[in-house]
């Protein structure tokens, strides 16, 4: 019986060794799928910013009162670099105030499209809050021509970041009277300005 029990223990002892001495063999690595890169630290390709604005306008006009305007708008485009993104984007523009005096319409809303520029001002790479500058150039349905240029802060990452700016926005807006029409029946433009704060996230 004693010797029954020791060969038992004998052979097992043998096989376990057996296979423990076996090569493991771990899964191999996708060669049809690329490398996993966080998006944060992606140097280049596609990128996105999503900002509200909300200023008053610089009126230098007699019986006009400074209007003010709320905005949301959304860019999406390629980056070159950290220091210079393009793009093309599409918001949204209300007249919160005295819109009928500056624009003479009951209708509040205007539609931007836009070509936009920007980057940093500083590298992003070692630091979590860097300079950066933009500028918007564009036209909005029911108004005209834009140029926004904008300077301000980026708060995190190098691709995702929020941001906090200073806005200057001169705008070409439409007389819709009957009274400013031209000979041709089309409405008198003028060119008012605009300073805003804009508040956002980049991604």
């Amino acid at each position: 019986m004693i010797k029954k029990v020791l060969l038992s223990l004998v052979l097992v002892l043998t096989v376990g060794q057996v296979f423990a001495q076996r090569p493991v063999r771990l899964p191999e690595r996708p060669t049809n799928r690329p490398a996993y890169r966080d998006h944060a630290e992606l140097d280049n390709g596609f990128w996105c910013a999503v900002e509200a604005n909300g200023g008053t306008s610089i009126l230098f006009k007699d019986g006009v009162d400074d209007a003010q305007r709320a905005g949301l708008s959304f860019t999406g485009g390629y980056m070159v670099n950290e220091f210079l993104k393009l793009g093309l984007g599409i918001g949204g523009n209300c007249y919160v105030n005295n819109n009928d005096q500056l624009r003479n319409t009951s209708i509040k809303w205007t539609m931007p499209l836009f070509i936009d520029l920007r980057g940093n001002m500083l590298s992003q790479e070692v630091r979590n809050f860097v300079p950066y500058w933009s500028v918007d150039i564009g036209g909005a349905i029911r108004d005209g021509f834009f140029f926004s240029p904008t300077i301000g802060m980026k708060f995190g990452e190098k691709r995702d970041s929020w941001l906090l700016g200073l806005n200057y926005n001169i705008q070409q807006i439409k007389n819709w009277t009957k009274d400013n029409r031209n000979a041709n029946g089309q409405t008198t433009p003028e060119m008012v300005s605009f300073v805003s704060i804009k508040v956002g996230y980049e991604f």
